[in-house]
């Protein structure tokens, strides 16, 4: 990467020149929303490359890993955590000209230095393209700084406008979202308007969650017949009532039956662990109401996502199905417009 060349350069070259993105290079395509704006080169793809130490002949396992296995969030592991072997394969690149792109990368960091932290922050989507909202400063004349939000889409590809800006002042719009939740929670907590609503939201998910304890059982008692077939099988074929083709044929299904049947129980305990979670939720919302100062951790397990429109449409959706109810309408989210 010669002077003057930055990795938002590089970007824009791949992308105008049709190179294909290392997704779509590997087959990952599947994993794009349907509505997702085509893949297309940026400055963080190109920077992640450039760090990568594989072109110096490493092999680097367990960069990434599952959140829990009830999610399937995946979250990158520390470099030191990772399992890193020198020396694998022929370098691509020397390490010269590598740690010179290194040094070259880091001149140009900065530390951004904000005066709060942005509760909201990994939370707001751009309705248009699906893609986060980052957090930018911006400094006046006066010498205040000022949080705004910005399309990572509209930053990384301007030129091409794919997207807008999306440019929202993070204050108002912080204090706009969380006026709307603290009334949607009040009107959640309010006896008078949703008692009948809550108690047949109680019973539905009691009733949700018993149905899954039947089911899990009954499937668990199919599974011990499953365990007998493959014991009685097996005493066919030693006391030579099946032939060798019959068993295998027959012990290969069952098994399959079984695994199925194990996958089934397992989905059926998380969506089992998803009612209980829900059940819990007048709790966590009493909880939310009585704090003095509201926390990201506690917005993290109200909501899913928030997502703002170029005319500054926000629109909340929040993690409980009940919450996102309002009155007749089920399916009605919360929508507000930020000044």
């Amino acid at each position: 990467m010669k002077s003057g060349i930055y990795p938002t350069d590089v970007a824009q070259w791949l992308s105008d020149n049709n190179v294909p993105v290392p997704s779509a290079s590997v087959g990952n395509q599947h994993t794009r929303k349907i509505d997702e704006i085509k893949r297309l080169w940026n400055r963080t793809s190109v920077v992640r490359i450039a760090r990568d130490k594989t072109y110096l002949g490493y092999v680097i396992n367990g960069k990434s890993k599952k959140l829990s296995y009830k999610s399937r969030k995946i979250i990158q592991v520390p470099y030191e955590e990772q399992i890193v072997k020198e020396g694998m394969h022929e370098a691509l690149v020397d390490k010269e000209t590598f740690d010179i792109v290194q040094q070259m990368i880091d001149s140009r960091k900065h530390t951004r230095k904000y005066k709060y932290d942005f509760l909201l922050r990994g939370l707001l989507e751009c309705a248009e393209c699906g893609k986060k909202l980052s957090v930018l400063t911006q400094k006046q004349k006066s010498g205040n700084e000022i949080q705004y939000l910005r399309c990572n889409t509209y930053a990384s590809m301007t030129r091409l406008k794919l997207c807008t800006p999306h440019s929202s002042n993070c204050e108002k719009l912080t204090n706009e979202v969380l006026d709307t939740i603290k009334k949607r929670l009040q009107q959640y907590l309010d006896e008078d308007k949703l008692y009948g609503v809550a108690n047949k939201v109680k019973n539905r998910q009691e009733y949700k969650k018993n149905m899954i304890s039947n089911q899990i059982e009954v499937l668990n008692n199919k599974l011990i017949m499953y365990d007998r077939k493959i014991e009685q099988l097996y005493e066919d074929r030693l006391n030579g009532i099946l032939q060798v083709e019959d068993f295998e044929r027959m012990y290969s299904a069952t098994i399959e039956d079984k695994k199925d049947l194990n996958q089934r129980i397992e989905k059926l305990k998380i969506q089992k662990s998803d009612v209980d979670d829900e059940l819990k939720l007048k709790d966590l919302v009493k909880q939310f109401m009585s704090m003095k100062e509201i926390t990201r951790e506690m917005l993290v397990l109200l909501i899913d996502k928030i997502t703002v429109t170029e005319q500054k449409e926000i629109t909340i959706y929040y993690k409980f199905n009940v919450l996102n109810e309002s009155g007749q309408n089920e399916n009605e989210i919360a929508q507000i417009k930020c000044s």
